[in-house]
């Protein structure tokens, strides 16, 4: 069960839209894979690290905990994708459903 993204709003006049989203490091390759089953081939990542509201909360996953160096910033892993106006919204709900874990830390388009 994902929580309901509102529709996004979007500039009529605007073709183009780069959307960024703010995932958990160890969900990319799912997203990977479910935006290649939706067709989309291009696309970048990168790591960062930040804090938002589970500052000072250590991740844990599959038994290990993660942010151990520096207890204020957590890492996140950045994936842009350029689309066009009419796979906006299909993109962003193909993001959620592969990324979400329905714990605070999700992340953010």
């Amino acid at each position: 069960l994902r929580t309901t993204v509102e529709p996004i709003s979007l500039d009529p006049n605007v073709r183009f839209y780069q959307i960024r989203a703010m995932i958990r490091p160890w969900r990319l390759s799912g997203v990977i894979r479910a935006l290649n089953e939706y067709g989309v081939r291009g696309l970048t990542t990168y790591p960062v690290s930040g804090a938002g509201v589970q500052i000072g909360n250590i991740e844990r996953y599959a038994g290990g905990t993660f942010d151990e160096s520096n207890q204020n910033l957590v890492d996140k892993t950045v994936i842009e994708v350029v689309v066009v106006r009419e796979q906006c919204q299909e993109v962003v709900d193909t993001i959620v459903d592969a990324a979400q874990t329905g714990e605070i830390g999700d992340g953010k388009i």
